[in-house]
């Protein structure tokens, strides 16, 4: 019986893993770093660009792949200081969206994070596994009940041949 849900695959993103003591980076990025989340495991979702908060001292900025020139320049990586890491790594990951009405039990069969709204909250994202590979669960930013998963871009055509399994 397939489900009620739909898949996605998203296009290429421009992406930066950001590392450092939030304080510094808030003084080396400034006005960028003001939309850095509070939360660990949360995102943050601006019109231009998203931020996860992902561990300790660890951030992914993420926007359309048509800023990354743009947010290079404002966040200069070469000019960082020694106690704050910028790294482009825009290949490094594939983005899947999964949505509609039972995009929970799809995410059910494959991970075992605890996605229930009081323990995984509407702007939750973590690393994690899914199907035995690490992965970064997020919930969607528009506030539906569908979520993004992004893998190592050398699993795309398996991970997309699995979620198309399921739905199917």
């Amino acid at each position: 019986m397939p489900y009620d849900a739909s898949l996605k695959t998203l296009e290429l993103q421009a992406l930066f893993d950001i590392k450092g003591r939030k304080e510094d980076i808030r003084l080396y990025l400034s006005d960028l770093a003001s939309s850095f989340p509070e939360s660990p495991n949360t995102f943050n979702y601006q019109v231009s660009h998203t931020v996860y908060y992902l561990g300790p001292d660890h951030w992914l900025m993420r926007a359309n792949l048509k800023r990354e020139a743009e947010l290079l320049a404002a966040m200069r990586p070469d000019s960082a200081p020694d106690d704050i890491s910028i790294v482009l790594v825009s290949d490094m990951l594939a983005f899947f969206e999964i949505s509609g009405s039972q995009a929970e039990d799809i995410m059910a069969i494959i991970t075992s994070l605890d996605i229930h709204p009081s323990s995984f909250p509407a702007n939750g994202a973590t690393f994690t596994e899914a199907f035995g590979i690490k992965a970064l669960v997020s919930r969607k930013a528009d506030g539906s009940r569908g979520f993004e998963l992004a893998f190592d871009r050398s699993y795309r055509d398996m991970i997309s041949n699995c979620l198309l399994r399921i739905l199917s």
